[in-house]
C-alpha cells in the first residue's frame, strides 16, 4: 500500500477532529490523549520548548510579565509544558491557549487548572485578539489543517499579533514519517481517531520549499529549520523588511 501512495502534493481531505459534530464527546477525550502521547514521543513538545526557550530567556531577563498566545492548542498539553519550564526558569508568564473544539478546551482545563494558563474556545481565523497583543505566538501541527489559501491568511494574521516572533512548528510529508504513524498507531495507539488523524496529518503536511513559499507570503524575515521526528520548525520575526 505504501509503494501506491502519492506524497508529491498535499491531501485536502478533512482530518476527523476538523468535522463539526463527527466525533463525540468521548472520543474527542481519547484522540486528545493519545496526540498528547504524539507530542510527547515523537517531538512535538520538545521542538517548540528548544524554540522557545532561547527566545523567552532573552525576553524574561526585562523583568516583567510574558504574554505568549498557542493557536490551536489542542487539549493545551505543549502551552502546559511551555509554563512549567517557564516556572522552573522563574520566567513570569501568561499563556492564552486557543482552539475551536469544546470538548479538548473543557479536557485541557481540567487537566491543567493553571493560574497562568488562559482557554478560550474560538476559531483560528475570528480569534479575540489584537494587533501586537502578545511578545510570542506559536502554533504546533496546525497548519496543515488548512488548505493554501487560508494558511497564507492566517500567517498574516498571527504576524500583526506578536510583538517578537511568532513560532510554526509542522510536519513533513514523507513516506517514512507516514510509516512510522502507522507503525506508533498499532503499537500504542487507543483511538480510532487518532489511527485515521496521524497518517491523514503526514498526507496533509508540507515539503521544505511549499512550506517556506507560504511563510514568505506572511514575513520576509523567517529562518526554517528541521527537527526531529519529520518536523519543520519556523521563527517569522515580525516587522522586519
Amino acid at each position: 500500500m505504501l509503494l501506491m501512495m502519492d506524497f508529491s502534493t498535499r491531501s485536502l481531505q478533512p482530518e476527523l477532529l476538523d468535522l463539526p459534530g463527527r466525533v463525540n464527546p468521548s472520543e474527542t477525550r481519547l484522540a486528545m490523549q493519545g496526540l498528547r502521547q504524539v507530542n510527547t514521543w515523537l517531538g512535538g513538545t520538545r521542538a517548540v520548548l528548544k524554540t522557545l526557550k532561547p527566545i523567552l530567556r532573552t525576553l524574561g531577563a526585562e523583568n516583567r510579565v510574558l504574554r505568549i498566545v498557542d493557536l490551536g492548542a489542542g487539549s493545551a498539553d505543549i502551552a502546559a509544558a511551555v509554563l512549567r519550564w517557564a516556572q522552573s526558569e522563574g520566567i513570569s508568564l501568561q499563556l492564552v491557549a486557543i482552539d475551536r473544539n469544546q470538548q479538548a478546551c473543557q479536557y485541557a482545563l481540567e487537566s491543567f487548572p493553571l493560574p497562568a494558563l488562559h482557554l478560550i474556545q474560538a476559531d483560528a481565523f475570528a480569534a479575540p485578539l489584537r494587533r501586537k497583543c502578545c511578545d510570542l505566538l506559536f502554533c504546533s501541527s496546525f497548519l496543515h489543517h488548512f488548505p493554501d489559501a487560508e494558511i497564507q491568511l492566517l500567517l498574516q494574521k498571527c504576524i500583526t499579533y506578536a510583538r517578537h516572533a511568532v513560532i510554526v512548528v509542522d510536519l513533513h510529508r514523507h513516506w517514512l514519517a507516514y510509516a512510522g504513524i502507522h507503525l506508533a498507531n498499532f503499537l500504542f495507539s487507543r483511538s480510532k481517531v487518532v489511527d485515521h488523524d496521524g497518517p491523514l496529518s503526514v498526507l496533509k503536511a508540507f515539503r521544505r520549499q511549499e512550506l517556506h513559499n507560504l511563510l514568505s507570503s506572511a514575513a520576509r524575515s523567517f529562518t526554517l529549520r528541521r527537527r526531529w521526528a519529520f518536523r519543520f520548525v519556523a521563527v517569522l520575526y515580525p516587522g522586519i523588511s
